[in-house]
C-alpha cells in the first residue's frame, strides 16, 4: 500500500488563533471550525438550530451505537 503524500496548507491560508493551535488543530480544520463557530443561538435563526441538531445527531448516533454494540458483546 502506497503512502499518501502529506497535505500541506496553502501559504497565506486561514490562520488559527493560538488557543486552537494549542489544542492541536491544524489550518486544514479552519473551515469546519469557522462553520461551527458561526452556529450561535444568539442569532435566533432556525437554520442555525437545525444545523446544530444535525451535527449532534451525526456525531451522537455512531457513539451511542458503538456503546450498545460493545455492551451487547460484553454481556455474551
Amino acid at each position: 500500500m502506497e503512502k499518501q503524500p502529506d497535505i500541506e496548507p496553502c501559504p497565506g491560508g486561514p490562520h488559527l488563533p493560538p488557543d486552537a493551535e494549542r489544542l492541536g488543530l491544524t489550518p486544514l480544520t479552519a473551515p469546519g471550525v469557522a462553520f461551527v463557530a458561526s452556529l450561535t443561538s444568539s442569532r435566533r435563526r432556525p437554520m442555525n438550530r437545525v444545523m446544530a441538531w444535525m451535527a449532534v445527531v451525526i456525531i451522537g448516533v455512531p457513539v451511542v451505537l458503538a456503546i450498545v454494540v460493545i455492551a451487547v458483546y460484553a454481556l455474551r
